[in-house]
């Protein structure tokens, strides 16, 4: 048997009216031969417009390339799920550096490694963040990192808010102008 759906966005369907796994993707899907009434359901995910949040560069208040074994991180809270998709750093040197993931409390989440070019630019992180509080950054980054100057919080509507860092309120580290993918809209 074929079945069709319709919507505005990427149609995922499902054997289960919660939970589970995708069984087709698209607009029609052909049943296995069937015995029993059986039911399908269909998901429609809208993709949201991605947002920034954040410094749009580091050319504000003063800093410099922060490489010593000092900790440190911005403190985030994030009010739906979404990604952190990308961001702008300026290097001392290129190579790789591992920025850690912590919940408020300081307990590591996860680490992600990523090969910076020496100077100004666009890393990619994709990081999947779900509701809560966290915190971000690491150990002898040798990324710029502003220690006056900051204006908490940086806002995205109802999604994130870059609300410290853990030197203070003047000090922002490494990660500028975030590129933020919200969760796709289901109905």
């Amino acid at each position: 048997m074929n079945l069709t759906a319709s919507g505005n966005g990427t149609l995922e369907w499902f054997s289960q009216p919660t939970g589970g796994t995708s069984i087709n993707t698209g607009t029609s899907y052909t049943t296995p031969l069937l015995n029993n009434t059986t039911t399908y359901y269909v998901e429609n995910q809208v993709a949201q417009a991605p947002g920034s949040v954040g410094p749009a560069t580091y050319n504000f208040g003063t800093g410099g390339q922060h490489n010593n074994t000092s900790t440190q991180y911005l403190e985030f809270t994030v009010y739906q799920a979404c990604t952190l998709a990308t961001a702008e750093v300026n290097a001392g040197a290129a190579g790789n550096r591992t920025f850690t993931l912590w919940d408020s409390q300081g307990n590591q989440l996860n680490q992600y490694t990523v090969n910076i070019a020496n100077g100004p630019g666009t890393i990619t992180l994709n990081i999947p963040l779900t509701p809560g509080s966290y915190r971000i950054g690491g150990t002898q980054m040798n990324l710029y990192r502003n220690n006056a100057g900051a204006s908490y919080p940086y806002s995205l509507n109802g999604i994130v808010d870059i609300t410290g860092s853990s030197a203070g309120s003047g000090f922002y580290y490494y990660l500028y102008d975030w590129t933020v993918n919200p969760a796709p809209c289901i109905s």
